[in-house]
């Protein structure tokens, strides 16, 4: 029988070039602020006051990588050929023995990503997109048809990039040191679309 996996959300996973152990320094000397998302006024997890922290001198050797990457995964990936601004980038600070983020997407965006500095037991999870209306048996071996959630471990110098309407959480952080990462978001650059649908970025 032929399987054709219809509508996926195509995540990518690369590994950066760049010294992770600079980067996490630098991440660790940004000011940060608890989300808005806390639970129950818990800092959780925090995030950076700032919000173009790829636009800073220190993190510009990253950002050539990213930028590296996301063009490789536009155009091998989705096959466009097409400019792109990423708009906002920020720092996140997951606490030791038990932080954690909520399910959560990214509004206002076309595709997102995240870089990992170190290893970190606490990966990210990506939720089925479809939502499944039976609840049946635990499968004898899940796959892209029958599973509600896929987790990516967190590595040094990871790159993920995803649909910014993917949603997702970081996962709980049992390790006995903070988690650090970098996110953001980007939108496609100049004229986009056709006819009454065209816009400009």
């Amino acid at each position: 029988m032929e399987i054709v996996a219809l509508f996926g959300d195509g995540v990518g996973i690369s590994t950066l070039d760049v010294d992770n152990e600079k980067i996490l320094n630098n991440m660790k000397n940004l000011e940060f602020k608890p989300t808005d998302s806390a639970l129950d006024g818990d800092a959780h997890c925090q995030t950076s006051f700032l919000f173009n922290v790829l636009n800073q001198k220190e993190f510009a050797t990253l950002k050539e990588n990213i930028i590296e990457k996301v063009n490789q995964y536009i155009q091998d990936a989705l096959h466009y050929e097409i400019d792109f601004q990423i708009f906002n980038s920020w720092c996140t600070c997951t606490f030791e023995n038990g932080g954690f983020s909520q399910k959560h997407l990214h509004s206002n965006s076309w595709l997102s990503g995240v870089y990992y500095p170190e290893d970190y037991d606490a990966g990210i999870r990506f939720y089925r997109p479809i939502p499944q209306h039976w609840s049946i048996h635990t499968p004898k071996e899940f796959n892209f048809l029958n599973q509600a959630y896929f987790d990516i471990f967190a590595r040094k110098n990871r790159l993920i990039l995803f649909s910014s309407t993917l949603e997702h959480s970081v996962l709980k952080n049992n390790e006995n040191k903070k988690r650090f990462s970098l996110a953001f978001n980007l939108v496609p650059k100049g004229p986009i679309g056709f006819g009454d649908s065209r816009i400009i970025y």
